[in-house]
């Protein structure tokens, strides 16, 4: 039910558009680290075919999509020490990729690609829990099987900068917000 949530919360829009003023052609995913895998995956969903836990029938499709420090790829992500953030996916996801690659493959960004939508990352150059070389691999990845990707890389920022209301992370979202619902 992890990402079952926000793709039952993002389709909601549907029910709200009817009472409220809302533009349905111009809704953007924005998440944080593991958030930011979500609104990732938010944006790929419509690749999912029937039959698949996490498929659901007509998704409402994104206009853009913003990660801040995401993890872009569940495969690699998992690697590292048990101790760390890393080892969440495992229990996310109930095991490895070597258990579960039906799994992997319907919920990593990366196994995904091309998501079909703008995509902007917002990246610590300090970043230890989410190394900025996840970022740049999936930004190369994802540009090479077509996607539009623009990565942001903070200077002298870390993990949490990104989401942080101060300068210069928050100009950048700002930045990156405005683009994306243009």
């Amino acid at each position: 039910n992890t990402l079952l949530d926000p793709a039952r919360a993002l389709d909601h829009l549907r029910v709200l558009a009817k009472t409220h003023p809302l533009d349905l052609g111009r809704v953007i995913s924005v998440g944080h680290s593991a958030g930011g895998q979500l609104a990732l995956w938010l944006a790929a969903r419509g690749k999912l075919k029937p039959g698949g836990d996490l498929y659901m029938e007509n998704p409402l499709p994104l206009k853009a999509v913003v990660g801040l420090a995401a993890i872009t790829d569940l495969e690699t992500y998992r690697v590292g020490p048990a101790d760390s953030c890393n080892a969440s996916v495992d229990q996310l996801m109930g095991g490895s990729n070597a258990h579960h690659p039906q799994r992997f493959a319907q919920a990593s960004p990366m196994a995904l690609l091309p998501l079909g939508v703008p995509q902007w990352l917002i990246q610590g150059e300090l970043d230890r829990i989410v190394p900025v070389t996840s970022a740049s691999a999936y930004a190369q990845a994802a540009t090479t099987k077509g996607d539009l990707v623009n990565l942001k890389i903070l200077p002298q920022a870390g993990h949490f900068e990104p989401v942080a209301p101060q300068p210069p992370a928050w100009a950048a979202l700002l930045e990156v917000l405005k683009s994306a619902l243009k």
